[in-house]
């Protein structure tokens, strides 16, 4: 099944480094996972990574800077976006995808959110130029300690995949403390398990009433501490998202047409 890998920064994919090396997808990469612009190792990791594994380099690999990528939804300025999932739209045709797994929606973080939703924009109108459904699944960038829906694909890794995933994630540059709360959260289990799972309906992306995500908490904390001028809320997302999920229908809307 050709298939096809979207995440937001360089090393998620470590996440499902047995799936990756099982599978071998096309990888693509929303940022190069500098804040500052300035560095290119979290990026350059990943490429070495993907070429040890044999997996090709997509299209779409690195075209944000963190940095740029919050300030382009501060501004509410989605064209750049809605451009990258114009990419990611063609790289999953040329390639004749079958399935995309992308970053989870879990309100943590606002550039895994928006490559989620990239992502699931390119695969609607993908599958309407292929005749067919592309299969989007989601996995957990960060732990979660509540599942609420089942597992699409489970996947229980040997002890020799283990200890490569270990040996791959230890040598990533500058992600000491997201490794550590992997480990922390998850355990050995952290390591030995990869899950992939449908999305959330599009109607359930919003947060519930009362609910906060995860960034806008954190960026209110990082204001307070001088280090963040604004913080980036829900405020921010929200029209953004709504660009994107009203996209999706409307590829939806020509699937369902063809098929009358």
């Amino acid at each position: 099944m050709p298939a096809v890998l979207f995440v937001a920064h360089p090393a998620h994919e470590l996440r499902l480094y047995g799936w990756l090396s099982r599978t071998c997808p096309e990888v693509h990469v929303l940022t190069t996972g500098s804040r500052s612009g300035e560095g290119r190792e979290r990026i350059a990791a990943t490429a070495r990574l993907l070429d040890a594994l044999g997996c090709p380099t997509g299209r779409v690999f690195g075209p944000f800077v963190d940095r740029d990528l919050y300030r382009r939804l501060m501004r509410g300025e989605a064209d750049g976006f809605h451009a990258v999932a114009d990419a990611l739209r063609e790289a999953l045709v040329a390639r004749r995808a079958a399935r995309l797994v992308v970053d989870g929606w879990q309100l943590y973080s606002a550039a895994h959110d928006l490559a989620h939703l990239i992502g699931r924009a390119a695969a609607a109108e993908a599958a309407s130029t292929l005749g067919r459904p592309v299969e989007v699944l989601e996995f957990a960038v960060t732990p979660e300690p509540h599942r609420t829906r089942p597992d699409a694909l489970h996947l229980l890794l040997s002890d020799a995949e283990m200890q490569a995933k270990r040996a791959a994630a230890l040598a990533h540059p500058g992600i000491e403390a997201e490794l550590a709360e992997v480990l922390a959260a998850g355990g050995s289990d952290a390591f030995a398990i990869e899950a992939l799972r449908a999305p959330p309906a599009l109607a359930d992306l919003a947060p519930a009433p009362g609910e906060r995500p995860l960034y806008e908490v954190f960026g209110e904390a990082r204001v307070k501490a001088g280090l963040y001028g604004e913080v980036l809320g829900w405020a921010h997302m929200a029209p953004v998202a709504a660009s994107f999920v009203e996209r999706i229908g409307a590829a939806r809307a020509v699937d369902l047409s063809e098929a009358v």
